[in-house]
This record gives structure tokens, C-alpha cells and sequence, in this order.
């Protein structure tokens, strides 16, 4: 059903695109430069936070500030006024504006393409599965990382404004429960599971605060 909707949102986007001139509900001017600079500043922030392997703290957060980047740059060439924009800019959100009929085409590649779709919509819409713990300094949760791939559990260390994933550790696919338990500058990671005998079975990590 979802694929269907999709589908047929993308048919009215290409005919909505095709006379996007013929719009005559715009943003003034002066909104058109606020949306142009509310463009660039999202798109920067999360770019950086890419390269920096950061996202800002709490679990939306930062997936609020990507989808205002998408969107204010995918439809800035439909409601905003072109005039405020350099020839760069324009080629710019021209492109952008494209885009969501760019993306379909992965469907072309055998299997591997409707991976990659459903993956990339599957962790931007679904940023957890399960949160296990959450506190001012850490969160474990559970979340989805791709069509083929089982749920993992990711721990967060976060800070002031930001969190980062704390890597390589060796949690299992599923867990029955855990305890954190904080020691001088250390943070251990209790953790049951039950074993291919049906046993409980206590394991911990320990983390560096």
C-alpha cells in the first residue's frame, strides 16, 4: 500500500515539476531568501555532523533539521521566487528539485535496489526499535540498520548539545535485559540473554566515560 501511495505521489510531483512556472502560490521575496539561507544552514549542520559521525541529542532531533534540509531544497524551485537565486543556486535547487525522480531508479537494479530504498527510508523514518535504557548520559536502544540486516543495539554517550555512537561492541542480536551501572570513570553494561540451550546467560561491557 505504502509502495502504491509512493508511487502514485511521485506521478503528481513529475506533472506538479513539469509546470512548476505555472505557480502562482509563491513566498514573497524577502521569505524566499529566509527559506535559501534555512536551506543552507540545515544542509551544512548535517553534513557536518555526517563527517563527524555526531547528531545532535535526542532521538529527532537531528532527523528534523536532514528533513527540513530535504524538503526546503526538493521544493524550493516550486514555492519560493527563483529571482533571489544566482546561477549557481539556481542549477543547484534545480537538481535538488529532481531528485525524488532520481531516487526510483534504484528500483532498476535487481533486489539490491529496492534494499537500498527501503534501507535508507527504514532508518530515517524509524530511528528505533526499542530504547533499553536512557538516561542524561547514555542511551541503549535497539534500531533498525537495513532490510537485510537483523536489529542492532546501539549505545550513546551523549554530551551537551550532541551524542555519539559508542563502537565496536560486541552486544548480541536480542537481549532479555540489562542494568548500567556507573564506577570512578567507567560505565558497565550488564546484560542477559538467553543461550541455544535456553539458558540465561549474564555477560557485561565496559565503556569509558
Amino acid at each position: 500500500m505504502i509502495f502504491v501511495v509512493s508511487i502514485l505521489s511521485l506521478i503528481l510531483y513529475a506533472f506538479k515539476i513539469k509546470d512548476w512556472k505555472k505557480n502562482d502560490y509563491r513566498l514573497n521575496q524577502e521569505l524566499s531568501i529566509y527559506l535559501k539561507y534555512l536551506h543552507y544552514l540545515t544542509i551544512t549542520i548535517t553534513i557536518v555532523l555526517l563527517i563527524l559521525e555526531l547528531q545532535i541529542k535526542g532521538i529527532w532531533t537531528g532527523r528534523i533539521v536532514t528533513f527540513i534540509a530535504l524538503l526546503s531544497g526538493i521544493f524550493y524551485n516550486l514555492f519560493a521566487q527563483k529571482s533571489v537565486l544566482n546561477e549557481l543556486e539556481k542549477t543547484y535547487f534545480s537538481f535538488l528539485s529532481i531528485l525524488p525522480l532520481i531516487f526510483p531508479l534504484f528500483l532498476l537494479i535487481p533486489l539490491f535496489g529496492m534494499v537500498i530504498i527501503f534501507s535508507t527510508i527504514g532508518r530515517l523514518f524509524s530511528p528505533y526499535d526499542k530504547i533499553h535504557y536512557d538516561d542524561k548520559n547514555l542511551r541503549i536502544q535497539t534500531s533498525f540498520v537495513g532490510v537485510l540486516a537483523p536489529p542492532k543495539i546501539l549505545v550513546y554517550k551523549k554530551g551537551l548539545f550532541f551524542e555519539k555512537e559508542v563502537e565496536n561492541l560486541n552486544f548480541p542480536e536480542e537481549i532479555d535485559s540489562l542494568k548500567v551501572e556507573y564506577k570512578k570513570d567507567s560505565i558497565y553494561i550488564h546484560y542477559w540473554e538467553t543461550n541455544y540451550d535456553n539458558q540465561v546467560v549474564k555477560s557485561e561491557i565496559k565503556i569509558s566515560q
